[in-house]
This record gives structure tokens, sequence and C-alpha cells, in this order.
């Protein structure tokens, strides 16, 4: 693919900006030299069985999007093909989950992080929405928040 001096800086800017992973750098790479590419043509073309597996991470960062779709050359069917976006990457705080799934591990992971600070230890229940376990947790970070705060007044006072 050739590009213009702008895309090329855009280009030299994702790839020393440090926020794609070795195995993203590789892959991002293949898109912009070959693309549009497909998932099974990057494996092929990286000798990898995983290169498809970085597609979503990197579309995340906004640094490659679906081109449309296209005759894939290992496979002979019509699949999604991949293009780079030419645009600046977003942060990874800026990449926000898009799955339901995604967002419900993000929200997990969060309030698991803050409850082990607090030795909180949260029990995640079956089919439990991630605003549900979040607002539980809240709840409870709120009343040991009182509880504390009781305890250091009756402390001071007493």
């Amino acid at each position: 693919m050739i590009a213009d001096s702008k895309h090329t800086d855009v280009h030299e800017a994702i790839l020393n900006s440090g926020i794609l992973t070795q195995s993203q750098r590789v892959v991002y790479m293949a898109v912009y030299a070959h693309g549009p590419i497909t998932g099974r043509e990057i494996n092929f073309r990286l000798s990898t069985q995983s290169g498809h597996k970085r597609l979503a991470e990197l579309k995340r960062l906004d640094v490659i999007d679906t081109f449309g779709r296209k005759k894939c050359t290992s496979s002979g069917r019509l699949t999604v093909a991949w293009s780079v976006t030419h645009r600046e990457p977003k942060l990874k705080a800026d990449a926000a989950p898009t799955s339901p799934r995604s967002k419900f591990m993000q929200a997990n992971g969060r309030a698991a992080g803050l409850a082990k600070a607090l030795r909180f230890r949260p029990r995640v229940r079956r089919k439990e929405s991630a605003e549900a376990f979040v607002g539980r947790y809240l709840k409870w970070e709120r009343d040991y928040v009182t509880t504390i705060t009781d305890d250091i007044e009756e402390e001071s006072d007493g």
C-alpha cells in the first residue's frame, strides 16, 4: 500500500507511540503493508494461527477498521477485509469496551481492585448484570465508609 507523507507520519507515530504490544505491531504492519487483508490472509502471511485475534484489539484502538468484504485468497470465501484507518490511535484508557461481556469484565475488574483495597470479597452472582454487581458493590462501599466514619467520630469524641 502506497501512502502519502501524512499517512506515513501517522503510521510512524502509531509504531513509535508504544501503545501497541509486539504482536499488535506485527499484525498492524501486515495490515498496513498488504491491506485490505482478511484474518486468514494475515495468519498465512505471518505463519501463525493467532494473528487474526489482534484485529479486534487494533480496531478498539482505532488504528484499523473493516474495509468491506473480499474473496479471501486462503479460503476462497467472501470474508471481512481489514485496512488501516490513518488516524491517531486512541489511548487504551479511551478505548472503551463495546460488548456487554467486556463492559462487565471491566466493571468487575475495577470493583475487584477497589474491593481489594478495602478488604471486600465480591462474589459475582450467576446471571448478574454488570450494573447490578457494581450497584451492590457501591452500596457495600457506602455502608462501609459510613461505618468507618462513625467509628472515627466516636473515637474523636471520646
